[in-house]
């Protein structure tokens, strides 16, 4: 986890269009902007709300770098899949 110490830099974060997440009671949130916007997403919660109420509402939670997991096709599956797809195609 990368935790980020300073709330500046959550902010500038966001602008640069990353994605951030806080925990609470084991239960994950990500934010990120869209148009002038935060977007808070959870597993049974999605909403937007303002920059500024944002920042009014959240300046003291404990943020997250959210790094996507590197998942590379793999090219020899993917090659087989589409041959064997092509020879029993209709």
């Amino acid at each position: 986890m990368n935790e980020i110490i300073d709330f500046k830099e959550v902010l500038r974060l966001l602008k640069q269009q990353e994605i951030v997440y806080t925990l609470s009671n084991n239960k994950i949130t990500y934010y990120y902007m869209k148009d002038d916007n935060i977007v808070l997403k959870a597993p049974s919660f999605h909403s937007q709300i303002s920059y500024e109420d944002f920042v009014k509402l959240y300046c003291r939670e404990h943020f997250y770098l959210y790094i996507p997991k590197d998942e590379n096709i793999n090219s020899d599956k993917d090659e087989q899949y589409y041959s064997w797809k092509s020879k029993n195609a209709n």
